[in-house]
């Protein structure tokens, strides 16, 4: 079986290059591509511009796995020598506020540069010297340690395309696809026909991917020589960001650095220039008004400084080496597309697999990459190792959210679809595993023969989780998925440790809009739900403090809240009063009992081997935002107002993990973060603070479990469920005006 690629650009390349790592001799993989001269549109003349952390919560995974693999195959490969790898440094310009606030020019909203930077402003700045002094400006650092980075594109672009040639992979340029012939007897595809014109499309054949235009220049400058980088930036780049005001052009200059003494400024982008046949057919189309606007503002920023006087424009030494026009794929969500294609998409007539019994490669399928917009360098080797995971059918290393799929399959909702959304809300959770048995019997159903669970993958489940998305979403409902905080065996929710145990996605049905407290209303009475309410504020509040972040229960701790205390009565009964009238009266013991059991049930609490109760990845999910809506006190000085904290690795809240040995910064990691974390860095060091990490400083029910004061109080009371309680008791609540131990 061969695997054909269409679109030589670097995610084709990209893809090609992990697909060739490890392909077999009679493994044939080949790349389609319509210029006549390769990298020639935006994969050749875009900024280079790499950064670990400035994504959207969707695209964060991808972002961050992306940033490792460029600095992994830049290690590997001499890649500052070949294709002009440096670490960066990101600055921000301000010119036209006074407060000193930064504007930048949105792509789309969760596309944004400059302002998705994680960095905080630094007190220790570097101003490049190649950057022409602006009176009044401000500048500041916004990105962190190591989470920026800097390429040449297009010389990144030829290493790939070397390397696979190298590795067997046969480039056909300028080809295009013309048809595709499928074998009469299997439907299976036989052959791809290439040709240099391919058959007109419509607007609709198109994955709702439209082209956003930019123009940009390569020069070089008298203050920014080899001397200058190697000798005073130590082989660093810099990128500044900066945003004209409505006078002086209206966009948003993004000024590169790169290996070679070179600068490139672009960011005067546009969505109304027609996408040209071929990516060379952009020099015909270019606008010499617009590109004159881009030269004045490489002076205004590059340019000698004739005088301090605002009325004299800077002299143009500049050399330019390159004028450009591109065009990047940008989605109607501004997420790109990186999926598999659901099978029954392509029609009667085209089958992928011959039979459920193949294994990786020849399992096949069509699987869709596209719609980086600016982020295309950045994110195109995370990309290409996902695809070819894909393709491989084996799990990518790097958790792909489904919102990336969404908009292929408006439209194609079908009763397959709607058999799987049923099942799935008979559920209060499911994991890959629980879904297998569930997508084999519609599978099984809709092609009158047998399918098995072991036949199901995750590009299945993905693909019927993002149609059953589409359909829901005008419901304001979306199915989510999250790593659960512990991991769970698939017989058992009692597991609180990470032992060799599989993580896997927990998804849950989601309300996106109202109070999760008004959802409990359509199945809970007021006093089941005020009793809801102080379960959260006893995890969150009593039992999540400075000394012990616990947001654990107890048995006995959870059963005590069944009765309304005299102090809490009023103001409980008066936030959770629904359509009944009157307070919110105390339930009886056995009231309490049911209700906990029916919590575990229902997927928004988890009981632990040791009898604590937390919120699980459901609960997690739904309550997210009025968990920091409600415990979360901006108002109050430094951290101690912040009881929701969140992972410093993937950004979500923790609740089981470990923190930093500073009570008061804010480094937290989750279990199932922390190895990934740490593995790509040299030392184990707290991701906020930078002190070194103790590993033995927990968040969660193990706060109270592995001190020495609950297993000797466990000892001296022979397990009794009274005496353990006041030890739990004890360590929580313990005086926090007295002298703590020295943690670091």
């Amino acid at each position: 079986m061969s695997t054909v690629i269409i679109g030589g650009g670097i995610i084709g390349a990209s893809i090609a290059h992990y697909l060739s790592i490890n392909a077999s001799q009679d493994h044939e993989i080949h790349i389609i591509e319509s210029s006549n001269h390769l990298f020639s549109g935006a994969s050749g003349y875009a900024a280079g511009f790499i950064a670990k952390d400035w994504f959207a919560p969707a695209l964060a995974p991808l972002g961050k796995f992306s940033y490792e693999l460029h600095k992994r195959l830049a290690a590997e490969y001499d890649g500052n020598r070949r294709w002009g790898f440096m670490p960066g440094t990101a600055l921000s310009l301000d010119v036209n506020s006074p407060d000193g606030t930064t504007g930048y020019d949105w792509l789309l909203d969760g596309s944004s540069r400059a302002l998705a930077a994680s960095g905080e402003a630094s007190k220790e700045l570097e101003v490049p010297e190649w950057l022409t002094k602006q009176k009044g400006a401000r500048v500041e650092v916004i990105s962190g340690e190591d989470t920026v980075a800097q390429v040449d594109p297009l010389r990144l672009c030829h290493f790939l395309h070397e390397t696979t040639v190298s590795h067997g992979v046969k480039w056909h340029y300028p080809a295009q696809v013309v048809s595709v012939t499928t074998d009469p007897t299997t439907n299976l595809i036989s052959s791809v026909t290439l040709g240099l014109q391919k058959p007109s499309a419509s607007p609709e054949d198109r994955p709702l991917i439209s082209s956003l235009a930019g123009y940009s220049l390569l020069v070089r400058s008298p203050r920014h020589t080899l001397l200058h980088e190697h000798d005073q930036y130590k082989g660093k780049a810099h990128a500044v960001f900066t945003t004209l005001p409505e006078e002086h052009g209206g966009f948003s200059p993004e000024i590169c650095s790169r290996e070679g003494a070179e600068i490139y400024i672009a960011g005067l982008n546009s969505s109304e220039i027609p996408l040209p046949a071929r990516a060379e057919g952009s020099k015909a189309i270019m606008d010499e008004k617009q590109m004159a606007l881009l030269r004045k503002v490489a002076v205004q920023f590059l340019g000698k400084l004739a005088s301090s006087e605002e009325s004299i424009e800077n002299e143009d030494d500049l050399e330019i080496i390159r004028e450009g026009l591109c065009f990047r794929p940008v989605s109607n969500t501004g997420l790109p597309i990186v999926s598999r294609v659901r099978d029954e998409l392509l029609g009667d007539q085209i089958s992928v697999r011959s039979d459920h019994t193949a294994v990786g490669r020849e399992i096949g399928g069509v699987f869709i990459a596209t719609g980086h917009g600016p982020w295309g360098i950045s994110q195109s080797l995370g990309t290409g190792k996902v695809i070819a995971d894909m393709v491989d059918g084996i799990e990518p290393e790097v958790d792909i959210r489904i919102e990336m799929a969404n908009s292929m399959y408006e439209g194609n909702y079908n009763d397959s679809n709607r058999a799987f959304l049923q099942a799935f809300m008979a559920r209060s959770t499911m994991t890959f595993e629980e879904a297998k048995p569930v997508l084999a019997a519609i599978f099984s159903a809709q092609e009158n023969r047998q399918i098995l669970a072991e036949d199901i993958t995750q590009a299945d489940l993905n693909s019927y989780i993002s149609a059953a998305n589409s359909a829901i979403s005008p419901f304001d409902l979306e199915i989510r998925s999250a790593k659960p905080q512990i991991a769970l065996d698939n017989n058992s929710t009692n597991n609180n440790n990470n032992n060799g145990s599989t993580i896997q996605l927990v998804y849950a049905l989601v309300n996106t809009t109202s109070d999760p407290l008004t959802q409990l209303a359509t199945s809970y009475t007021v006093d089941e739900i005020a009793f809801v309410k102080r379960l959260l504020d006893a995890m969150f509040e009593t039992y999540n403090t400075r000394r012990s972040e616990a947001m654990v229960l107890s048995s006995i701790q959870a059963l005590q809240l069944a009765k309304v205390s005299s102090s809490s009565s009023s103001s409980t009964s008066a936030e959770n009063a629904t359509n009944q009238d009157g307070a919110a009266q105390s339930l009886t013991m056995p009231q309490a009992e049911t209700m906990l059991a029916r919590l575990v049930e229902e997927g928004w609490f988890q009981k632990s081997a040791k009898g604590f109760y937390s919120l699980s990845p459901r609960g997690l999910m739904e309550l997210r935002g009025w968990l920091v809506d409600t415990y979360n006190d901006d108002e109050e000085e430094g951290n101690r107002g912040k009881r929701i904290k969140f992972c410093a690795a993937c950004r979500d809240i923790i609740t089981v993990g470990q923190r930093c040995a500073n009570r008061d910064c804010m480094g937290r990691l989750h279990d199932t973060c922390i190895r990934n974390f740490f593995r790509m860095q040299q030392s184990e060091r707290c991701p906020v603070c930078k002190a070194e990490w103790p590993g033995n400083r927990y968040v969660g029910e193990r706060a109270i479990t592995t001190t020495e004061q609950y297993m000797q109080g466990r000892r001296r009371s022979q397990n009794t469920a009274a005496a353990r309680q006041s030890v739990i008791n004890s360590q929580i609540n313990g005086d926090e005006e007295e002298e703590e131990e020295d943690e670091s």
